[in-house]
């Protein structure tokens, strides 16, 4: 990832940035074979086998995706998506402020553009900047959420997610049927810096139909004071310009009904709609900070969507559609300009439209989809003119299952149509692009699991890096990734204990690499395809959750992942076999929590090595490494077996460390936060 000079950042941070890593697509094969062992199962399906072991439930297996429900949320009392995005391994975080600042993700070694998001199973990225600002998503309402990386093995969701690098599905308490007739959750919190928020979700039904609410509102000062190194002496001072306020709106509502009794058939309908609004403040890079700094940055967003769900028993078929529109509204009313000001101004307006079929014959299954996505981009500004974009994925896999492996291959077509008759602008972008994978089963072995899968994926330029002004350029070939990927999980249940490991090796190749590169200054600045990127990377993580008795239990668990992630576009050049900017080669997160009967404590630390502030890996672009640890003392009161209200306090930063992940984007010091919810099932 390229940062520009502080000057430039703002300018980035109007259209929620224009950088990061890439990707890539065509063709190559690649075959794994492997062995395991045997022994005692830890099965989620079978509660049978043992009970939970506290009110909290026993803990998540470990498995090729990575899984974070609710409860593990809760723990650890992020801040919104991204802030606990940023404790998955393999996960590097770009993150521009504390609590409502900016956050954009690197996955893998590969930009933001790579990972596709899903809510409720409908895409949510912005072709506008082809990512996603995780700070504007907030966790009140998500009841999972699920990160799949390379191989996504969930046949049902929309085929442009599972062509990506990466997937992130999240599952909201709105769109989720019910247990119980009527279901409700009401929370508020307080926090340093001015934190104040409050969220309220209602669902009437059951297991078959449901209709449901939820909203929140939140708003926070944000001068908070920090400390930074300047040289030889530190300067302290209080971040400004640096308040915001935001709110979410969500409705769903679903059926459920039987057909076919033979065949099994039953038939679910879910309809949603949402919109959210911000309005922030943008503090600047501190270096060059001063007291007037005023820009501004509103969002307004909405959508509506249907999913429609035929289940049999060899047979399932999704319908779906989603129209999304998202409005950026970029204010700077001291710029340096003739006008003297700067007011930009985008809506993007995208309809998707997705068939996902699964037929089972035998020991096969064979799975056919295709989704298709149209996009337009208006802007008062005149330059920009106006971009359309026309984009089909289609897929066909098969899947075999023996009674040790499953082996899958797939064949993706991605096509796009880019347009801007304003500017006299069109280009066609075809690929076909071939997936391989093989997952060893529990018949092989209770204890092990192997798996390993090679794909190919494509990123086409975003709206920003073609048509953006004294940056963009039409000629941009897209990315393209080769991803292969080894991996092992291991479980086992002893008593009291229960065990999990995980371990993934992979190694990514990007060319056509999508770079920003100063031209006649840092405010012009030119993109071109001159980059390669070599990634070489391993994750391990582990959870251990032992019972001491009825009351007490305890539960640890961490990750910690080591990656190259190299530019090799050019011998010649000073940065070849260099680590990108702002991707730590060494990052890891723990977390150790008890629970004595309703009262838990937890406490997490996060670390990020050393990283460069830009492409050139010298001492003076070296950041230095941070080590954060965050603590929370949670009691539930429960009663009547449907009521529950919980306090949870915490303090976040609890040694008070001056850290950033971007060079002078200061994050909060030392915060505390109090938290009162009620829920009722």
């Amino acid at each position: 990832m390229y940062l520009p000079s502080s000057v430039l950042i703002k300018d980035v941070i109007v259209h929620l940035k224009e950088r990061a890593l890439r990707g890539k697509v065509l063709f190559k094969s690649f075959l794994c074979i492997f062995l395991l062992f045997n022994n005692l199962v830890i099965s989620q399906q079978d509660p049978k086998k043992y009970q939970p072991v506290n009110i909290y439930g026993k803990l998540s297996e470990l498995n090729p995706e990575t899984e974070i429900n609710r409860t593990e949320i809760e723990k650890l009392a992020p801040h919104d998506l991204g802030n606990l995005l940023q404790r998955v391994s393999g996960v590097s975080m770009r993150s521009y402020g504390g609590l409502g600042g900016m956050k954009t993700l690197s996955m893998r070694g590969l930009g933001g553009e790579h990972t596709k998001l899903l809510i409720n199973d409908y895409p949510a990225s912005n072709v506008q900047n082809g990512q996603t600002d995780f700070g504007l998503i907030q966790l009140d309402n998500i009841e999972k959420v699920s990160i799949s990386l390379g191989n996504n093995q969930n046949h049902l969701t929309p085929i442009s997610s599972q062509v990506m690098g990466s997937t992130i599905m999240l599952t909201t308490f709105e769109n989720s049927f019910s247990h119980s007739k009527i279901s409700g959750r009401a929370s508020t919190t307080i926090g340093s810096f001015g934190q104040k928020e409050g969220f309220l979700a209602l669902k009437k039904g059951g297991k078959s139909n449901f209709l449901s609410i939820s909203g929140k509102y939140r708003d926070v000062d944000g001068s908070y004071p920090y400390q930074i190194s300047m040289g030889d002496h530190t300067m302290d001072g209080t971040r400004r310009n640096n308040s915001f306020n935001e709110f979410f709106i969500n409705l769903g509502g679903g059926i459920k009904w039987n057909g076919d009794t033979i065949k099994n058939r039953k038939h679910v309908l879910k309809l949603n709609a949402h919109v959210d609004a911000s309005d922030k403040e943008l503090p600047g890079a501190v270096i060059l900070y001063n007291n007037t700094s005023d820009e501004t940055l509103q969002t307004q967003n909405a959508n509506v969507g249907a999913n429609y769900t035929l289940l049999e028993n060899k047979f399932r078929m999704r319908l779906f559609g989603v129209y999304n529109r998202r409005f950026l509204h970029y204010h700077d009313p001291s710029y340096f300009n003739q006008q003297g000001f700067l007011d930009n101004q985008y809506t993007t307006n995208s309809s998707t439209f997705g068939v996902n079929t699964t037929c089972k014959v035998n020991k096969f299954d064979f799975i056919l989809g295709t989704d298709f996505e149209q996009s337009e981009l208006k802007s008062n500004r005149e330059s920009l003119g106006i971009p359309t974009r026309s984009t089909s994925n289609a897929m066909f896999k098969i899947n075999y299952q023996t009674n040790y492996f499953e082996v899958n291959t797939a064949l993706f077509n991605q096509f796009f149509i880019d347009k801007n008759r304003t500017i006299s602008h069109e280009k066609y972008y075809n690929r076909l692009n071939p997936q391989f994978g093989i997952y060893s089963s529990e018949k092989l072995s209770k204890l092990f699991q192997f798996y390993a899968w090679y794909k190919h994926s494509l990123r086409p330029p975003s709206f920003n890096e073609l048509y953006y002004s004294q940056i963009g350029n039409i000629s941009l070939e897209p990315e393209e990734t080769k991803q292969s990927n080894i991996g092992a999980t291991f479980n086992k249940r002893m008593e009291n204990t229960q065990l999990s490991f995980k371990w993934s090796g992979y190694y990514n190749l990007v060319d056509n690499k999508i770079l920003a590169l100063p031209t006649k200054n840092l405010f012009v600045w030119s993109i071109t395809n001159v980059g390669k990127v070599e990634v070489l990377g391993t994750d391990f993580e582990m959870n251990l959750l032992h019972q001491f008795s009825t009351d007490l239990t305890v539960e640890l668990n961490g990750n910690i992942t080591y990656q190259t992630v190299e530019d090799i576009s050019d011998r010649d050049s000073p940065t070849y076999k260099h680590q990108l900017a702002y991707t730590p080669k060494v990052s890891a997160n723990s977390r150790l929590s008890a629970f004595y009967k309703n009262t838990s404590i937890h406490i997490s630390s996060f670390y990020i090595g050393e990283r460069y502030s830009l492409n050139q890996n010298n001492s003076a672009n070296t950041l230095d490494p941070f080590l954060l640890f965050d603590t929370s003392l949670e009691y539930a009161f429960i009663f009547k077996k449907k009521h529950e209200i919980k306090v949870q306090a915490g303090v976040k930063n609890v040694f008070d460390k001056s850290y950033d992940f971007i060079r002078y984007f200061v994050m909060p010091g030392r915060n505390y936060f109090i938290k009162l919810s009620y829920e009722l099932n």
